[in-house]
C-alpha cells in the first residue's frame, strides 16, 4: 500500500511540475508573440500589453489588439514612404534629428541637475529685496479692488439679514457671510483681504454690468433677471499704481528661482569646460585663412 501510495503521489508531483512549467512557456509565448511584421520592423505582445484594459474579456482584448497593430501598420508603412522619399532632404533631416537628440540629452541632464543640487528654498527677506529692488515693474495694468461679492437667486433667503451683515459690517461677519454662501449662493468671493482685479470679479460673478461701480467704496447691489448681486467694496486702487506684494509674490519667487537656475547651470558648463581644459579633452585648432 504504501509502495502504490508513493507512486501516486510522485506521478502527481510531476504532472502538477510539467503544468506548471506548461503555463509558463506558454505564458512567455504569448509575450513573445509577434502581432505584426512591416519589413524589418516586428510589433510584439509584450510591447502593447500595457496598452490592454485589465479585466477585459478575450473577445475585447483581441479587438483591442488587433487595432492597436492596424495603427502601427498604418504609421509603420507612412514612415517607410517619407524614408524612401526623403531625397535631397534626407542630410537636412538626419541634422534635425542630431540636433534635436543632443537637445533631449542637455535638457534632461540640466533638470536633472536642479532637480538635485539647486538650492530652491526662498526666504521672505530675499522675496521682499526683489520686490522693493524691482518696484517699477510691478504696476498694476487693471483696477484692483478689496471686496467682498455675493451672487444668489432673486428669490434667495435671508437677503435682509445679508445686507445688513455687509452695510454693518464688524468682525462676525466674515463667518456669517461664509455661512450663508454654503447654502444659498451661486458665487462668491469673501477674500476682503486681498487685492483682486475687478475684472476677475466680473467673470467670477459673470454679470458685466457688476464692474460699473466697484471703483466706488461701500455697499451696492444690482440684480439681472435670474440673480442679485450684493457687493461691498473696502478700498480700491485704480490701474497704474503699486501692485501689492501678495498679488506678486509667485511671480517673484519664479523669477528668482529663474535666475538662480541660469546662475548655476552656467557654472556647471564652466566647470566642465574647465575639466576639459586640465585634462586635455579637446583641442581647438587655430584657423588662419592666409594658410
Amino acid at each position: 500500500m504504501n509502495f502504490k501510495y508513493t507512486l501516486y503521489y510522485t506521478f502527481f508531483l510531476l504532472l502538477v511540475s510539467c503544468t506548471s512549467a506548461c503555463n509558463f512557456f506558454a505564458a512567455s509565448s504569448v509575450k513573445d508573440k509577434i502581432i505584426a511584421e512591416v519589413g524589418d520592423n516586428v510589433l510584439y505582445y509584450n510591447q502593447i500589453e500595457k496598452l490592454l484594459e485589465e479585466g477585459a474579456t478575450p473577445k475585447d482584448s483581441a479587438e483591442m489588439v488587433n487595432n492597436i497593430a492596424n495603427d502601427w501598420v498604418r504609421h509603420q508603412l507612412v514612415l517607410k514612404l517619407a524614408d524612401e522619399n526623403k531625397g535631397a532632404n534626407a542630410s537636412s533631416i538626419d541634422k534635425q534629428v542630431k540636433d534635436y537628440t543632443e537637445s533631449l540629452l542637455i535638457y534632461n541632464y540640466e533638470n536633472e541637475l536642479i532637480r538635485y543640487k539647486l538650492d530652491s528654498v526662498l526666504q521672505v527677506e530675499e522675496v521682499e529685496k526683489y520686490y522693493t529692488d524691482n518696484i517699477e515693474r510691478f504696476v498694476s495694468t487693471n483696477d484692483l479692488v478689496r471686496c467682498v461679492m455675493i451672487k444668489t437667486k432673486l428669490k434667495a433667503p435671508l437677503q435682509d439679514t445679508l445686507r445688513l451683515w455687509l452695510q454693518l459690517w464688524d468682525e462676525q461677519s466674515p463667518y456669517y457671510l461664509d455661512g450663508f454662501c454654503n447654502q444659498y449662493a451661486e458665487s462668491c468671493y469673501l477674500q476682503f483681504n486681498n487685492w483682486i482685479s475687478t475684472d476677475k470679479i466680473t467673470m467670477l460673478a459673470s454679470y458685466a454690468p457688476l464692474k460699473l461701480n466697484m471703483m466706488n467704496k461701500g455697499y451696492y447691489e444690482t440684480k439681472d433677471s435670474v440673480y442679485k448681486y450684493f457687493v461691498k467694496v473696502f478700498d480700491t486702487k485704480p490701474q497704474g499704481n503699486q501692485l501689492p506684494i501678495a498679488n506678486v509674490r509667485d511671480d517673484i519667487r519664479s523669477q528668482i528661482l529663474n535666475k538662480r537656475k541660469t546662475e548655476f547651470i552656467k557654472k556647471v558648463y564652466d566647470k566642465i569646460y574647465q575639466d576639459g581644459v586640465k585634462q586635455n579633452l579637446f583641442e581647438i585648432k587655430h584657423y588662419d585663412p592666409k594658410k
